[in-house]
């Protein structure tokens, strides 16, 4: 959920108009995700990706796997799982050692666990461009009704992000103890990655890492036990 932090902080206090003038007179990359994040909160998705693939090919070489991230989300959110997956694949292809690479790997993971239902996997998919669009009253509007269904752990865990992302620790770290409790079969190991991110703000550190310790201890070679060492060197 790299990208998800990124874009947050991403933010220009501009109008659309006034975004699509600056990237004319200056094209960069900034402009270009926040500009494609005001069409998203209008749902506008068509425009965003025109406008993404218009800037494929313009950015540096370390801006581009941002860049097809940003539109392998675009389809993502809109509902085209296809289209969506394909670009992850081709993002992982390209820049295998990105860190962005493994934010697709999850997304890629997302869509194969939820498959089965085509129906809740778009619910899903736009509540959660909604959470990373910071629409964050109508992402938990439509994340509550996805809770008591068979993407319900998913929707758990974006809901702990949209808490997290407004400062929401209590209601975050009671959102991920409710996915754990109603599906304790779950296999969404950055669920565990996000429970120590809460922890450590909340400044408890000891449990945070008790959690990253038993994520190594669980698959060592894993990108999640990867992270969890990078943390544990960070803050320990």
């Amino acid at each position: 959920m790299i990208l998800f932090y990124l874009l947050l902080v991403l933010r220009l206090d501009t109008t659309t108009d006034s975004l699509e003038s600056l990237l004319e007179q200056n094209p960069n990359i900034v402009t270009v995700i926040e500009l494609n994040k005001r069409y998203l909160q209008r749902d506008e998705f068509d425009n965003g990706i025109m406008l993404l693939e218009k800037y494929e090919t313009e950015f540096t070489h370390a801006e581009q796997p941002l860049l097809m991230y940003v539109l392998a989300n675009n389809y993502f959110f809109a509902g085209r799982i296809v289209a969506a997956r394909e670009e992850y694949l081709k993002l992982i292809g390209r820049f295998p050692r990105s860190e962005i690479a493994n934010d697709a790997l999850e997304r890629i993971y997302l869509i194969e666990q939820t498959r089965k239902d085509t129906v809740l996997l778009k619910r899903l998919t736009y509540s959660i461009g909604l959470v990373e669009t910071e629409q964050f009253e109508r992402a938990g509007d439509s994340l509550g009704l996805l809770l008591k269904t068979t993407v319900g752990a998913y929707a758990y865990y974006y809901l702990a992000h949209l808490y997290y992302a407004q400062g929401e620790l209590a209601l975050a770290l009671s959102a991920l103890q409710e996915l754990n409790n109603s599906f304790p079969e779950h296999t969404i190991d950055t669920v565990f990655l996000l429970l120590a991110e809460i922890h450590l703000k909340l400044g408890t550190k000891k449990e945070a890492q008790k959690i990253l310790e038993n994520l190594i201890i669980k698959d060592p070679a894993s990108i999640y036990a990867l992270r969890a060492r990078q943390m544990l060197q960070e803050f320990f």
